[in-house]
């Protein structure tokens, strides 16, 4: 009997299991003061790291950009590249896509398992890249997407050494995109992330958050808010490149 009571209580416990939650059951994990975390049971370790990121760098982007949000954002966490891309309708997609802000919220593949092209802490200043999206979207939703990623690169810190030696070559051989050329041909520019974000650096840096948010709200009118010709403002880029990086 107590071989049969013993098998039966194992046998209990094993249905138990079964019908216990899913590793790969994403739900509400975690809340802070600004934000929602869905995700794994397994990729709950990762969210006080995104979570400190997000705090830590909430109001300070907000006042950048000058923009409150009345609602917590929605973070939803994705378990692996396939899962991620599925969720977001691009399944076809590479692996350095690994973050998306749409509705109002952030989709984002796991800091545990990012993918052959990203890592953990690349996936740290992605998350702030994607909250970045979200204010600009605030301002204007439609602007060009050339200000809209250089905005949140910048706001990321994603502008590194090695961003900073393209951009450098790219200027000493006069290569620098034209502005027309940014906001019709983003996806066709060599190095889109690291020119359009040293683009709102020099901006931001040369003449102020105030023009940068005038600019986003209304892009084709840069000239007048800048008070030089496109030519003009891509030759002071390139000064500014020069003296900076």
């Amino acid at each position: 009997m107590r071989y049969k009571g013993a098998f039966f209580m194992i046998l209990i416990s094993v249905l138990l299991f079964g019908c216990g939650e899913k590793v790969d059951t994403i739900k509400l994990r975690k809340e802070s003061e600004h934000f929602k975390y869905n995700s794994t049971k397994a990729d709950k370790d990762s969210l006080s790291d995104l979570e400190k990121n997000l705090e830590s760098n909430y109001d300070r982007i907000a006042n950048d950009l000058n923009v409150t949000l009345d609602e917590k954002i929605n973070v939803t966490i994705y378990p692996n590249i396939n899962e991620f891309h599925k969720a977001i309708g691009y399944t076809e997609a590479e692996d350095w896509l690994v973050g998306v802000a749409r509705n109002g919220e952030i989709l984002m593949v796991s800091p545990l398992n990012p993918g052959s092209v990203h890592n953990y802490d690349s996936l740290m200043k992605i998350i702030v890249h994607e909250y970045t999206h979200i204010l600009v979207g605030n301002i204007n939703p439609s602007t060009d997407i050339y200000l809209n990623e250089g905005t949140a690169v910048f706001e990321a810190n994603q502008i590194d050494s090695i961003a900073q030696n393209y951009l450098k070559e790219t200027a000493k051989t006069n290569k620098l995109p034209t502005i027309d050329y940014m906001k019709n041909n983003y996806s066709r520019l060599e190095q889109p992330y690291f020119l359009s974000g040293g683009f709102v650096d020099f901006i931001i840096k040369e003449y102020g958050y105030d023009k940068i948010i005038a600019v986003i709200k209304n892009p084709d009118n840069i000239e007048e808010i800048i008070g030089l010709t496109k030519e003009e403002i891509i030759v002071k880029w390139s000064e500014y490149i020069f003296n900076n990086y």
